[in-house]
């Protein structure tokens, strides 16, 4: 790493940039897109509620009745994001998918849900920023 780059990372104004897939309860319909992956779990919520809300062209989203998840790129297993801990882990990570479901989704792994499952694998194969 150069040590603009180290400098950057340090100063904090380096931006970790994710895709992000959400998909509504009855699972229809669901948006898509890129956003930057804050450093602490409440800004990263707000971000995403903020994201949805325009997306959907809504007034407000009842974000409490979501899940969030990121996708293990290396198995396709899903990890909740519970934390600024598990945030930051991720934060770490090349490419980063994250996934926000609503509660009422039975879900065990993506492939329980076709529409998941397809979005992944278009987005592992085709992750550019």
């Amino acid at each position: 790493m150069a040590k603009n780059e180290e400098f950057i990372k340090k100063q904090g104004l380096f931006e970790v940039i994710g895709k992000y897939f959400v998909l509504n309860k009855s699972q229809d319909s669901y948006i898509q897109g890129w956003l930057t992956i804050d450093k602490t779990l409440k800004a990263f919520i707000k971000n995403l509620k903020e994201e949805i809300e325009y997306e959907l062209d809504l007034e407000n989203i009842f974000i409490e009745n979501y899940i969030l998840y990121s996708i293990d790129i290396n198995n396709g297993s899903l990890i909740e994001i519970k934390d600024d801990k598990k945030l930051n882990n991720i934060r770490r990570n090349d490419k980063i998918l994250i996934v926000l479901l609503d509660k009422r989704i039975n879900l065990n792994k993506i492939e329980d849900i076709p529409i998941l499952q397809k979005w992944y694998l278009d987005s592992v194969a085709n992750y550019e920023i």
